[in-house]
């Protein structure tokens, strides 16, 4: 059972606030265990967003990712960091299309995306410069020949281990 609500409040710079209480089972905190910001007390686990420190405030980042809740939280993650975030989508053909025709700084592109490979989009993402992390909870990191070396973020990660490895992306 998952009870939930969400509260608004005052944010930093005028801007709002989220608060997100969720009645989970203990075993149910591996569902969010990229969320920063996660206490655990009084049988509810609390979810409170925090800001950055501004390492990739501005970039424009693409987000493909087929599970909402990842992709929900990513997003969040991202905007908290100041980034504009391009999609989410976790559909290959918009995702392909997103990354030929958008502009953007860099990419985080979840390797499996409804059962097949993301090398689509991983392939428009190489050939416009555009540089990526891979993302993926699975074990098995099987990566075609030619992109074995690319850089990869291991589910489950934090906003400071996104923000890390986007910033480490970025610098080259």
């Amino acid at each position: 059972m998952l009870a939930h609500w969400l509260r608004l409040s005052p944010g930093r710079n005028g801007s709002a606030a989220c608060r997100l209480s969720m009645q989970l089972p203990h075993a149910g905190l591996a569902l969010v265990p990229c969320l920063r910001g996660v206490r655990v007390g009084s049988g509810a686990t609390r979810l409170d967003s925090e800001s950055s420190n501004g390492k990739v405030a501005g970039r424009r980042v693409l987000v493909v990712e087929d599970s909402p809740l990842i992709a929900t939280v990513l997003e969040d993650m991202l905007t908290d960091m100041g980034c504009k975030v391009v999609g989410p989508t976790g559909n290959m053909a918009f995702a392909v299309d997103l990354a030929r025709t958008e502009e953007m700084d860099a990419a985080i592109i979840d390797l499996n995306i409804r059962g097949g490979k993301v090398y689509p989009v991983a392939e428009v993402l190489r050939d416009r410069g555009i540089p990526f992390l891979l993302a993926s909870g699975y074990a098995d990191w099987t990566l075609r020949e030619d992109f074995k070396d690319r850089p990869r973020l291991t589910k489950p990660y934090t906003a400071q281990i996104v923000e890390q490895q986007l910033a480490n992306l970025l610098a080259g």
